[in-house]
């Protein structure tokens, strides 16, 4: 395993119950942590800093707002999230 999962086990039949709906069951899944990071969430990671760095430009050249300490704000909003992705992306 790569990275964290999850695994669920299933079984069926061809017995039909009263209904005659198939027979079958399904666990609740249980978590795997591996403590490694998934190359999937690496991936996704990579492609929220690509949009984090877009929306922070288009924030800084073209959005609008009424006072500068609210488009401070947003960066500041903007920029937190992008230390989050950055972990993520490791």
């Amino acid at each position: 395993m790569n990275g964290d999962s999850w695994i669920a086990a299933r079984a069926s039949s061809d017995v039909r119950d009263s209904y005659f709906h198939p027979v079958y069951a399904h666990t609740s899944p249980e978590y795997v942590n591996t403590g490694l990071p998934g190359a999937a969430r690496t991936s996704a990671a990579r492609g929220f800093l690509d949009r984090l760095d877009g929306s922070l430009e288009w924030i800084r050249g073209e959005g609008r707002y009424e006072k500068r300490k609210h488009q401070q704000e947003v960066i500041d909003l903007f920029q937190r999230a992008r230390k989050i992705y950055e972990r993520l992306a490791r």
